[in-house]
């Protein structure tokens, strides 16, 4: 599972958030029977100027892999939001045509 996050979140922080998510996901009896292995933070997968990714590894028993995944999302969303990390820089850009402007695919109003 990848999770990714700011930019400017400090590494630690997001690794702790992470490791705090996982324990407690690794520590809850309604989950622990469903679990191989892990989670376990393989650590900094990639980055760039918009977020940086962090790999987590889970072993789950059979056919409990989505089960498990939606869990350990919510918990992490969770734990990131208790600590107020963003999760990436990715802002949403809308375009707007100003009203009057004519369309690209259209001639333009004779002068």
């Amino acid at each position: 599972m990848d999770v990714s996050v700011s930019p400017d979140v400090p590494q630690d922080s997001a690794l702790q958030a992470l490791d705090t998510a996982a324990a407690e996901l690794r520590n809850d009896p309604a989950w622990s029977q469903a679990l191989v292995d892990g989670p376990r933070i393989l650590g900094l997968q990639s980055f760039d100027q918009n977020s940086s990714i962090i790999r987590l590894q889970v072993r789950t028993a059979p056919a409990r892999h989505d089960d498990v995944a939606r869990e350990l999302r919510r918990r992490i969303q969770l734990q990131f939001q208790r600590q107020g990390i963003a999760l990436s820089n990715v802002r949403r850009i809308e375009l707007v045509r100003p009203s009057g402007a004519p369309q690209a695919d259209s001639p333009a109003p004779p002068a």
